[in-house]
């Protein structure tokens, strides 16, 4: 810390006392070992001194490894102190009580798919398009992290220097595009016959792979529980669901094993079962506890990749007007995004045909 008090005189003296430095790890969604360096400031006055922060940056960056550039700066009127003057670390602001600063909100699709993608990989709940994903705290693991997902989300390989170049959602928008382009432009789509054995996307690959080394292991299930409120009729919401497989045809999809590789069969119908759980003898605190132990359970049944659909449905009866549906799928048909589309458009088909 002595080091960086000399930085007060190069800084045009903008700051008074010195850059105190510690290693927070946020809490909430925090992920486990994602540490970051705060840097807390008191400036001078200079009503300017807020954006001098890309400047103190680069600043660093010259001088200092790159694990050592804090990943956010916080300017303070005043450093909060002990009763004997030392530091209160207790008493710093965390990030996330920090006031929100204003980003530049999405203007296309590709922006806000990314910003999603930036909020999961740098685990923060506000990201602009304009913002670095460096100075937001990102470096090179999450770097690879980020590739990954925009290879699933997009299927757009981007190459590591790509996001050096073009380290802003604005930029790497634009570069993926130009990539999509190029990729469409020398690609030519045909039909595929969607009967018989379909081949597996490299993630299903990997999915039916892990399926055959641990055919038991629910790690790989997605499961959500959705709470509905008001009067419900359940012929309509069995309607709904049949539409939504008819729709969907990943949902009727199973993955046997051939020759010893996956396949992919596409059934042209396939029958949900929706088995109802009536709790409404149940006190309220006794119904809480069930559902959360009827969740997990379910959430901990594996499926057999050779059986569709790889999707399954519980609803639980509290009450005339209240009930619990229980979601799980594969992972192989779906991600933790899609989950929130299919409740979406459960919910606008059960309105159009109730």
């Amino acid at each position: 810390f002595d080091r960086l008090s000399c930085l007060k005189h190069r800084l045009n003296k903008a700051l008074r006392h010195f850059i105190h430095l510690f290693s927070h790890e946020s809490d909430g969604r925090a992920i486990t070992g994602d540490k970051r360096l705060i840097a807390y400031i008191t400036p001078l006055p200079n009503p300017d001194i807020t954006s001098k922060s890309s400047n103190l940056r680069q600043f660093l960056a010259n001088r200092l490894p790159d694990y050592m550039i804090p990943a956010h700066f916080v300017f303070l009127e005043v450093l909060p102190r002990t009763p004997n003057g030392k530091i209160d670390r207790k008493g710093l602001p965390k990030v996330e009580e920090l006031p929100s600063l204003t980003v530049t909100a999405p203007r296309t699709p590709s922006e806000e798919l990314l910003v999603g993608i930036w909020q999961t990989v740098l685990n923060l709940k506000s990201v602009g398009v304009e913002d670095n994903f460096f100075a937001l705290g990102g470096h090179s693991l999450l770097v690879i992290r980020m590739i990954a997902q925009i290879q699933q989300v997009f299927g757009v390989n981007i190459p590591l220097r790509q996001v050096f170049e073009t380290p802003t959602i604005t930029e790497l928008a634009s570069a993926i595009a130009s990539s999509s382009n190029q990729s469409f432009s020398q690609l030519v789509i045909s039909p595929i016959n969607r009967e018989g054995n379909l081949p597996l996307s490299f993630a299903q690959q990997r999915l039916w792979l892990l399926a055959q080394l641990e055919p038991d292991n629910p790690s790989y299930n997605v499961a959500a529980a959705l709470h509905l409120s008001g009067k419900l009729n359940v012929t309509v919401l069995r309607q709904s669901f049949t539409e939504i497989i008819r729709r969907h045809e990943v949902l009727r999809t199973s993955f046997p094993t051939v020759d010893g590789h996956g396949v992919a069969v596409v059934s042209s119908d396939v029958t949900l079962f929706i088995p109802i759980i009536d709790l409404s003898s149940l006190s309220a605190s006794q119904q809480h506890q069930t559902v959360e132990q009827l969740a997990h359970s379910e959430s901990q049944q594996p499926f057999y990749l050779e059986q569709s659909p790889l999707l399954r449905v519980k609803l639980l009866y509290l009450h005339p007007d209240e009930h619990v549906l229980l979601l799980t799928m594969h992972h192989i048909i779906t991600d933790g995004w899609s989950v929130d589309v299919l409740a979406q458009e459960i919910a606008t088909l059960y309105q159009a045909m109730g």
